[in-house]
């Protein structure tokens, strides 16, 4: 994930009430290599004047991790190497009712088909009633695709529940085409994505 450096933890308490309000965009984040997801509200209208004189924050990270939910904000210069696919928007007090209503990542359920960052992510954006489309799936994909490494899935993926086992066999069997349709399977098995 962002190192402590790259992050300051967000407490709800220390933003104005009048911040819950604000619309900001629900986006999707993903950080290499592996890649891993997560969700970040960011203000829409957020130059640095009106964030200095209102305080509220310019985007708020969520994300799971062994049991555990974290919010932070991502400094702005540490968001240059990360891409992102904004999903919708939502004012910054559903988005924040939504990622409290999420149960976390389990400390021992991790599994590739079912258990991880981008189904934490989905379960803040599901509950927005946020529309699953093609351009999410392929934006995931891509993230996928670019840092497929298959000596590191193979060390990897063991340890990924039923998912990984079945992403093993495909590599196994077929090499780096097969775990690139697997993945491509997978992806569009977990969204509902309406024609």
């Amino acid at each position: 994930g962002i190192s402590p450096q790259e992050e300051s933890t967000f407490s709800q308490d220390s933003s104005p009430p009048a911040c819950l309000d604000e619309v900001y965009d629900v986006t999707l984040v993903a950080i290499p290599p592996m890649p891993h997801f997560f969700i970040s509200a960011v203000r829409r209208d957020a130059d640095e004047a009106k964030q200095q004189q209102d305080g509220c924050p310019s985007n708020v990270g969520m994300d799971s991790a062994n049991g555990i939910k974290k919010k932070y904000v991502v400094f702005e210069n540490d968001q240059k190497n990360i891409q992102s696919h904004v999903l919708g928007s939502a004012s910054l007090r559903d988005i924040l009712q939504a990622e409290k209503d999420a149960v976390p990542l389990s400390v021992t359920e991790y599994d590739l088909s079912t258990e991880t960052c981008a189904h934490y992510a989905q379960r803040i954006y599901r509950s927005l009633d946020i529309a699953e489309t093609n351009e999410l799936a392929q934006f995931v994909l891509s993230n996928i695709v670019e840092n497929v490494n298959v000596d590191k899935l193979k060390k990897m993926l063991p340890k990924a529940g039923k998912g990984g086992l079945r992403a093993l066999a495909a590599i196994t069997m077929g090499g780096e085409g097969a775990v690139l349709r697997h993945f491509h399977k997978l992806v569009y098995s977990q969204l509902d994505i309406k024609v």
